[in-house]
C-alpha cells in the first residue's frame, strides 16, 4: 500500500475515532442541544468522507474496497453542500449503529496492508 493511501486511512481512522470519542458520554438530546459537539461531529464525519473519497479514487487497483466509503462520502456531501438539510438523528444513528464497524474495518485494512 501506497504512503498516500495509508494516510487516508489513517485520516479516517483518526476522524471515526474522534467522532466515536467525544460522543461516548452525551445523550442524543445533549448532542442535539450542543452546538460545538454537533459542529465537531459534523467536521470529522466530512474529514472521514473526504479521506474514504479520496481512497476509493486514488487507491491502487490492489486495495480492498471499504463497504461504507459511498455512505461516507454521500454524508461528506450532505454536510457540506446540504448542510441546512443535516439531520442530526441520522448523523447519531449513524455513530451508533455504522461508525464502529466502519472503524474496526478500516483499522483492519490498515493492519493487513501496512508495508
Amino acid at each position: 500500500m501506497d504512503r498516500q493511501t495509508r494516510k487516508r486511512l489513517h485520516d479516517a481512522i483518526e476522524a471515526a475515532e474522534e467522532i466515536l470519542d467525544i460522543t461516548k458520554g452525551p445523550t442524543f438530546q445533549d448532542f442535539v442541544g450542543n452546538l460545538v459537539l454537533k459542529k465537531a461531529v459534523y467536521y470529522d464525519f466530512a474529514v472521514l468522507g473526504e479521506a474514504l473519497r479520496q481512497y476509493d479514487k486514488y487507491a491502487p487497483e490492489d486495495t480492498p474496497p471499504l463497504s461504507a466509503s459511498r455512505a461516507a462520502s454521500d454524508m461528506r456531501n450532505q454536510l457540506i453542500h446540504g448542510y441546512a438539510t443535516v439531520d442530526p438523528g441520522v448523523v447519531w444513528s449513524t455513530i451508533e449503529q455504522d461508525l464502529p464497524n466502519l472503524l474496526d474495518e478500516l483499522n483492519i485494512l490498515l493492519d493487513d496492508r501496512t508495508l
